[in-house]
């Protein structure tokens, strides 16, 4: 553990100064990510200026949810896109063979090459979407900031895990670049409360392709509306994603011609 904390450590250098290099991508994206914040908080608010609530959710109470999604795109855009978009140009030019030689676990190698500081303004625009939903609502209290902490975590290899089968599976076909892009758009629907759809399409999105449980599930617990116990179908969802991930992509090695076979 100690080794690849180190790792990971050296890596991070690397990035803050790959990403100091070029200060004007990271005031561009905080303009950009302003923009695309006030697009979306203002989407639900002019939906709900004639209507109290969507499916019993009120606007104050839709910002948690938006919150959660908001700081998981940070972490997905940030710090995933990179790596899974290098992973399939990768495999489709059989260069994997540099990590796969290494003395150090190839899945963690391929997933950590590259960070991209450009997103955290989203990441500070979702910590205070989060921040003002809990004070408007009246649950800025330790167990909701704790429930706050462990669905981000959780969503975050919740998230990985998923995008990460979904990339190793281009072992399996043929030139499949866009295949990268799948994951990441269809984290949109995370924005909306699950409640909306009907009950099969909420049980799809909740044990499935699990998109309820990084923001809705969490937001429903905060707010009292669900029992804290299930806030453990969480965290129990990104192991076991993470497991089969890890399985999957030994698996999908075995299928993997490299540049030299």
């Amino acid at each position: 553990m100690k080794k690849y904390f180190n790792l990971y450590k050296t890596v991070f250098k690397f990035a803050v100064i790959k990403n100091m290099a070029y200060p004007q991508d990271f005031l561009i994206w905080s303009v950009v990510d302003l923009l695309w914040s006030c697009i979306n908080l203002g989407f639900f608010k002019v939906l709900l200026l004639r209507i109290p609530s969507i499916s019993g959710w009120t606007f104050e109470q839709l910002t948690i949810i938006l919150g959660l999604v908001h700081i998981l795109s940070a972490f997905v855009w940030g710090v995933m896109y990179g790596n899974m978009k290098q992973l399939v140009n990768d495999i489709h030019r059989g260069n994997l063979d540099l990590c796969l030689t290494k003395p150090a676990n190839s899945q963690f190698l391929v997933s950590t090459k590259e960070i991209s500081f450009s997103l955290f303004p989203t990441f500070i625009i979702g910590a205070f979407l989060v921040t003002y939903g809990l004070l408007v609502n009246g649950k800025f209290t330790l167990p909701s900031t704790a429930v706050v902490l462990v669905s981000i975590a959780s969503s975050i290899i919740i998230s990985y895990s998923l995008w990460f089968v979904t990339v190793t599976g281009a072992m399996f076909f043929g030139r499949l670049a866009n295949v990268v892009e799948i994951f990441p758009n269809a984290l949109d629907i995370a924005r909306y409360p699950v409640s909306i759809f009907p009950p099969f399409i909420q049980f799809v999105y909740t044990f499935i392709i699990p998109f309820a449980l990084m923001g809705f599930v969490p937001a429903n617990i905060i707010l009292g509306k669900t029992n804290y116990l299930v806030l453990t179908l969480v965290p129990v969802s990104a192991l076991i994603l993470l497991y089969i991930s890890s399985r999957f992509w030994n698996f999908a090695l075995r299928h993997y011609s490299s540049a030299s076979s």
